[in-house]
């Protein structure tokens, strides 16, 4: 038959059952195209619609605000979070996550090494001379300022751990009179970041080396999980593109981080500091009396970005305060904790 002779036919003749792999070698390509045109022609949603839902609650009324929550359940993966392949967290070899006992035990022998290094060295060097002295002691166990980058549309951030040990075991060191809460969150916020449970504080600074373990098991996409609150969040060009902004990068990176890092790189998205830095004058009794640095959106409109858990009426009465004392406008106030983005307007009294 003469169409044997052209097109798939060809190939297909004399091969027994050959079809489904020309077939499956036609839909390779069209799917991949595909894929790659939904990662370009929906950019406000960043994932595949398939893999996440987003649904809205009734309006309710709380103390006088006009709340609204939208429940968004966001689980991508990393390769998706970007587009074409890039990575928003990437270090320079992937790390291996150890149980909880193999950690302990490269954890002992490094404390070890630091009561003795200590003894010699005292307490008075530099943080980077112990480091840098206990990277040597490890030699090729270890890796000294390990690096972590972030990366969202144009921001791009590189931050490091002080060491990790054995592809997985990450140690932040100090030299400080005393650990504080702040020490914590921060080497969480390295385990956040790479996926990694456990790590170990280290605190060359006192009299006696101080140390503490450090857990962490919410992973990438428990912290991309998350719900949105709108408190007076009424729709303008100024709201909506902070709040897009803000849910965009959230998607990316999860809830979770330190409000320092969602600050910098949120000035970054919205023009960088020589845009968004500015002044407003300060009041008393109508009076002038100064002027206070502050971020602005728009003229006489700031925003405020925020990491609080507890005690939101009691820093928004502050807020008010501060509003009230000053020419500006309004506040839009950004609060990111784990599982929730909360957005409110602060107009004056």
């Amino acid at each position: 038959m003469g169409w044997q002779k052209d097109g798939l036919a060809k190939r297909w003749a004399g091969k027994k059952m050959g079809w489904p792999t020309e077939i499956i070698r036609l839909l390779i390509p069209i799917w991949l195209l595909s894929f790659f045109c939904l990662q370009i022609f929906l950019p406000k949603s960043r994932i595949a619609p398939w893999t996440g839902k987003k649904r809205v609650e009734k309006m309710r009324t709380k103390k006088g605000w006009k709340i609204e929550t939208v429940i968004n359940y966001s689980f991508s993966f990393p390769l998706l979070s970007t587009g074409f392949g890039k990575m928003p967290i990437t270090t320079p070899f992937e790390v291996r996550n150890h149980t909880q006992h193999e950690f302990g035990k490269v954890a002992y022998e490094v404390v070890q090494h630091s009561f003795k290094m200590h003894a010699k060295l005292g307490r008075i060097f530099q943080e980077s001379v112990f480091r840098s002295t206990l990277n040597q002691i490890l030699g090729s166990r270890s890796v000294e300022e390990f690096e972590i980058r972030l990366t969202h549309k144009e921001f791009d951030k590189r931050i490091y751990i002080d060491l990790l040990v054995d592809h997985g075991c990450p140690f932040e060191l100090k030299a400080t009179e005393s650990l504080a809460d702040a020490h914590q969150c921060q080497l969480i916020q390295y385990l956040m970041l790479t996926g990694l449970k456990h790590g170990k504080l280290i605190n060359f600074g006192m009299d006696c080396v101080d140390h503490r373990f450090v857990n962490c098991h919410e992973t990438l996409e428990q912290r991309r999980k998350f719900q949105v609150e709108r408190v007076d969040w009424l729709s303008s060009a100024y709201t909506d593109r902070l709040e897009h902004i803000t849910v965009d990068l959230v998607q990316d990176w999860g809830t979770g981080l330190s409000r320092s890092l969602y600050k910098e790189s949120l000035i970054a998205l919205l023009g960088g500091e020589d845009q968004c830095r500015g002044f407003t004058h300060t009041k008393w009794k109508s009076a002038q009396t100064g002027r206070q640095s502050v971020y602005l959106i728009a003229p006489f409109i700031s925003f405020e970005i925020t990491c609080i858990r507890q005690d939101l009426d009691h820093y928004l009465s502050h807020l008010r305060r501060f509003l009230n004392n000053t020419d500006l406008e309004s506040i839009l106030w950004v609060n990111i904790v784990s599982g929730c983005l909360r957005f409110q307007k602060i107009t004056k009294d």
